[in-house]
């Protein structure tokens, strides 16, 4: 979560074009649009209510906004989540606070799991051992066994570097690690933007969809994503670089789902939720440059939004999953 510490001249967490200056300072993050929970809840503010816990303290969690999560997702049809940590385990100073919300998190899904709730699993996506050391004695030595996904009778554990080269685009990382620790979990090597089938993805930038990923001669993974990226979104706050894929009113997403349902692969990644800000790492406040989304239209985000497309993506993504499990 990105609970913002600099905040805007609105009194707010700063929002792209939503205010004056229209982005945040070098290093700080922007939300690309208001999350609907926000606006609807409290004071209205994202500083005071789209934050996982209170006071600083994980153990005080904010449980409208968990349980808005997990009640959201589960009624979408969806069983898992992917809770990113390749960036390291470790709460940033101006966001996002990895450890603490997903602290959080578990501490609020758990009781829902024992309440018999509903909750989608968990599954970690880690950096490489050392994140893998991090989120063992942080979570799964921690939390009932039942809130995380296991796949072939262990957990499953997506790994960005099994290497521990720093490169996560290495074509020589095991398309299944199994050195050392990852050989207690069921794990698959995972990154972006890659269209090789070689590994799992969770978003790529073709106009075709790649082919799955396949494991003992059967499809296994495929993605969906709304929107991505090719390098930047944009470098000066104005124009979208080239080759950048929009979300063009769902299009892109139905696309992957349709080659999607051709194939029935096993695990299918929806991407994003949870996605709404993204640090400024341009020139200057004047010529922002974000990576991973920008605005509405170039941020991959399904959950709801305060205005603009409102809960269009989070309806289409209910409606594609039906139809995704109806397909024979």
């Amino acid at each position: 979560m990105y609970t913002p510490q600099l905040l805007s001249p609105s009194g707010d967490a700063w929002i792209m074009k939503g205010q004056t200056p229209a982005y945040s300072p070098v290093g700080q993050f922007s939300f690309w649009g208001k999350p609907l929970f926000a606006a609807t809840h409290g004071d209205g503010t994202i500083k005071n209510n789209y934050i996982y816990y209170f006071n600083g303290d994980p153990a005080q969690t904010n449980n409208a906004l968990l349980d808005y999560h997990a009640d959201l997702i589960t009624a979408a049809g969806v069983d898992l989540i992917v809770l990113d940590f390749t960036n390291g385990a470790r709460d940033f100073p101006n966001g996002p606070s990895y450890v603490s919300a997903t602290t959080a998190l578990c501490n609020r899904w758990q009781e829902r799991k024992r309440d018999n709730l509903p909750i989608p699993q968990i599954a970690f996506f880690v950096q490489n051992t050392g994140t893998l050391s991090v989120v063992e004695s942080l979570y799964f030595d921690k939390y009932d066994d039942d809130i995380f996904f296991k796949y072939s009778e262990k957990k499953l554990l997506l790994v960005a570097d099994a290497l521990g080269n720093g490169n996560n685009a290495d074509v020589n990382q095991p398309a299944v690690p199994s050195n050392g620790k990852f050989a207690n979990y069921t794990t698959r090597h995972c990154w972006g933007l890659d269209n090789s089938g070689k590994c799992w993805q969770f978003k790529v930038n073709s106009n075709l969809p790649p082919q799955a990923f396949y494991y003992n001669g059967k499809p296994e993974q495929m993605c969906a994503p709304v929107a991505t990226q090719a390098t930047y979104m944009t470098t000066d706050g104005e124009n979208v670089m080239p080759d950048t894929k929009g979300r063009d009113n769902g299009n892109y997403f139905r696309k992957y789902m349709e080659a999607a349902g051709k194939v029935k692969p096993r695990f299918l990644f929806i991407h994003s939720w949870n996605e709404w800000a993204a640090g400024n790492w341009g020139e200057s406040q004047q010529e922002p440059a974000f990576v991973d989304l920008w605005l509405a239209e170039y941020s991959a985000d399904i959950e709801p939004m305060d205005g603009g497309h409102g809960d269009m993506y989070y309806q289409l993504m209910k409606d594609e999953i039906t139809k995704y499990r109806y397909i024979k």
